[in-house]
C-alpha cells in the first residue's frame, strides 16, 4: 500500500465516504455525511494523506458536528465546498448559521435539503437564507427542496452575485425579482399549487447555454415592456412542461426557437372540462402547431381514452415527445379524433414518418363516409408510412375502405407499407376477415404486398385460424403479448401505461 500514489488512496477514500453526496435531490441521505473507515491499522503515509488532503474535507454537512465541520473548513484550506443543509426544527443549528457568512465566498455547490421531522419548514429555511448575504463568487449549482405546505419567497440571496451559477433547481420557491441569474445550463422550478414566474423569460433571454429546462407547476408571465421577445436556445436539449394551462403554455412555446434535437416532454396539458367540442376543433390546429418537435419525426401515436395523446420521435436526431391534452373525447362520435389526424396533416410536414400508432380509443359506433376521406387524407399526407398499428377502438373496417378496391388509384396509397399490425380487446370489433384477405389481395396484385401481418387477440374472441393470410398471417392470443411503443433511449410511459391498462381490461 505503500506503493500506491497519493491520488489513487484519495480516490479510494473519496469514494468510500462521500460517494452519497451526488445522490439526486429526494432520495434518502444518511444522516452522517462522513463514513468512517475501520481499520486495524493506519500507517503514517495514510495518515498524512488523510489529514493533508484539502478535497478529502471539502464536504460541510449539518449531520456533523460543530467539531467536525470546524476542522473540514480548516483542513480544506481554501479550495471550494460543498455544502448541504437538512432543514431541521427551527433555530436547531444556530452555530451553524453563525459560520455560513465565513465560508459563502467558498460555496461551489449549495443544497438546502428538508428533514422529515421538521415541523416549520418554512421558518426553518428562512433562517437560513437570511445568511446567505454575501456573494458566493465559485457558487455553480444551488438547489433548495425544502417543500413547505405553501409557497416561500425567496429574498435576495448572495447579494445577487453568482458569476459562476449553472445549475439551479427551486421546489416550492418563488425567487425575488433582486436575484438575477444569468448564464445558466440548467434550470427546474417547480410547485404544488401553480404560480406565476415573472421573471423567467429574463432569465432565459440571459442564459443562451440553457441545456435543460424544467417547469412543473410555473406559470411564465410575458413581460408587458416587451412587445415581442425570441429566445434562441440552441443548446436546449430537454424541455419538460408540466401542470400548466394549454394557452400559457403555447404563449410560452410561440416566444422560443427549440432545436431539432431538443426532447419535448409535457404529460399534462389542462383545458376547462366543459368546453365544447366545435370550439376545440376551431382552436385545435392554431395550438398543436407550436408543439414543434413534431416535425422530423418518423414514429408517430395518436390516441389515449377519454382524452387525446399525441407522443412520437425520430432515433436519429434525437427528439422526442409525448403530449396529453386533457381534453375530452366525445365517446359517441369520433370527429375530435378526426380533426386531430386533420389537423397534423395539414398543420406539420409529416412526410418522413414511417411508423403510426393509431388508438386506443373509446368504444365508438361505426363511422359514416366522412371517417374514409379522413382516412384517406392521413394516409396521402404520410407517404413513406412503412408500420401501421392499429389498436383498440380503431374500426379496421373504416381503414380498409380508404383503399376502394373499385379505384385502382387508391392502392396507390402507402406504396412502401410493409407490416400491419392490429390489436383489440374484448370490446374491440369483430375483425372483417374477408375484407382484410380482399386487401391483401388487391396490394398483392398492384404490386404492394405486405411483408407482415400481425394480429394480437388480448382476450381470445375469435377462434384460432386453421391456415394463413397470404402466408403472412402472425396469431396471437393472450394479454401478455400487448404493444408497446418504442424508441431507442426513450420511454413513452404515459403511452405505454395505457397500452397495458387496455391489454389488462
Amino acid at each position: 500500500m505503500l506503493h500506491l500514489a497519493a491520488e489513487v488512496l484519495v480516490q479510494i477514500f473519496r469514494a468510500a465516504t462521500f460517494e452519497h453526496i451526488h445522490l439526486p435531490i429526494g432520495e434518502d441521505v444518511p444522516s452522517q455525511p462522513h463514513v468512517v473507515l475501520t481499520i486495524s491499522h493506519v500507517c503514517r503515509t495514510w495518515r498524512d494523506i488523510i489529514l493533508n488532503v484539502p478535497s478529502l474535507w471539502d464536504v460541510i454537512h449539518t449531520g456533523c458536528s460543530a467539531q467536525l465541520v470546524s476542522a473540514c473548513l480548516e483542513r480544506s484550506h481554501s479550495i471550494p465546498l460543498r455544502v448541504r443543509i437538512e432543514v431541521p426544527g427551527f433555530d436547531a443549528i444556530p452555530w451553524f448559521l453563525d459560520l455560513v457568512p465565513s465560508f459563502t465566498h467558498r460555496i461551489r455547490d449549495m443544497c438546502i435539503g428538508r428533514a422529515d421531522d421538521c415541523a416549520d419548514r418554512i421558518a426553518s429555511v428562512e433562517s437560513i437564507v437570511r445568511v446567505l448575504n454575501k456573494p458566493a463568487p465559485k457558487l455553480e449549482r444551488l438547489t433548495i427542496d425544502v417543500r413547505p405546505p405553501n409557497l416561500f419567497t425567496m429574498p435576495i440571496i448572495f447579494s445577487s452575485s453568482t458569476p459562476s451559477l449553472k445549475v439551479i433547481s427551486l421546489n416550492q420557491v418563488r425567487w425575488n425579482e433582486g436575484n438575477t441569474f444569468r448564464g445558466l445550463t440548467h434550470l427546474t422550478l417547480a410547485t404544488v399549487e401553480r404560480c406565476i414566474c415573472a421573471h423567467l423569460y429574463e432569465t432565459l433571454i440571459h442564459s443562451p447555454g440553457l441545456e435543460r429546462l424544467e417547469l412543473d407547476g410555473v406559470t411564465p408571465q410575458y413581460p408587458d415592456t416587451v412587445s415581442d421577445i425570441r429566445i434562441v436556445l440552441s443548446r436546449l436539449r430537454h424541455l419538460e412542461i408540466q401542470n400548466i394551462y394549454w394557452s400559457s403554455l403555447c404563449t410560452f412555446l410561440s416566444h422560443i426557437d427549440i432545436p431539432s434535437r431538443c426532447t419535448f416532454i409535457c404529460p399534462y396539458l389542462e383545458s376547462p372540462v366543459n368546453l365544447p367540442d366545435r370550439m376545440l376543433m376551431s382552436c385545435l390546429p392554431e395550438d398543436i402547431s407550436l408543439i414543434r418537435p413534431l416535425h422530423r419525426s418518423t414514429k408517430l401515436a395518436v390516441g389515449l381514452p377519454n382524452a387525446l395523446l399525441l407522443c412520437g420521435g425520430n432515433e436519429d436526431s434525437g427528439s422526442a415527445f409525448e403530449v396529453v391534452s386533457g381534453w375530452p373525447l366525445v365517446a359517441s362520435s369520433g370527429h375530435f379524433f378526426e380533426q386531430t389526424l386533420l389537423s397534423l396533416i395539414h398543420h406539420f410536414p409529416l412526410d418522413d414518418v414511417q411508423e403510426l400508432w393509431l388508438g386506443p380509443l373509446p368504444f365508438r359506433a361505426a363511422s359514416t363516409h366522412s371517417s374514409l376521406e379522413t382516412w384517406r387524407r392521413t394516409f396521402q399526407g404520410i407517404p413513406r408510412l412503412r408500420t401501421l398499428v392499429l389498436l383498440p377502438g380503431i374500426h379496421v373496417s373504416d381503414v380498409l375502405n380508404a383503399f376502394h378496391p373499385d379505384d385502382p388509384c387508391q392502392w396507390a396509397l402507402l406504396p412502401d407499407l410493409m407490416h400491419v399490425r392490429i390489436v383489440y380487446n374484448r370490446f374491440g370489433s369483430v375483425l372483417p376477415w374477408s375484407a382484410l384477405e380482399g386487401f391483401l389481395e388487391a396490394r398483392r396484385d398492384a404490386g404492394f404486398p405486405l411483408q407482415s401481418l400481425r394480429i394480437q387477440d388480448l382476450f381470445g374472441r375469435m377462434n384460432k385460424l386453421s391456415g394463413c393470410v397470404d402466408g403472412i398471417l402472425q396469431h396471437e392470443t393472450g394479454k401478455n403479448f400487448g404493444p408497446k411503443f418504442e424508441l431507442t433511449g426513450w420511454n413513452f410511459s404515459l403511452y405505454n401505461n395505457i397500452l397495458e391498462h387496455e391489454a389488462a381490461y
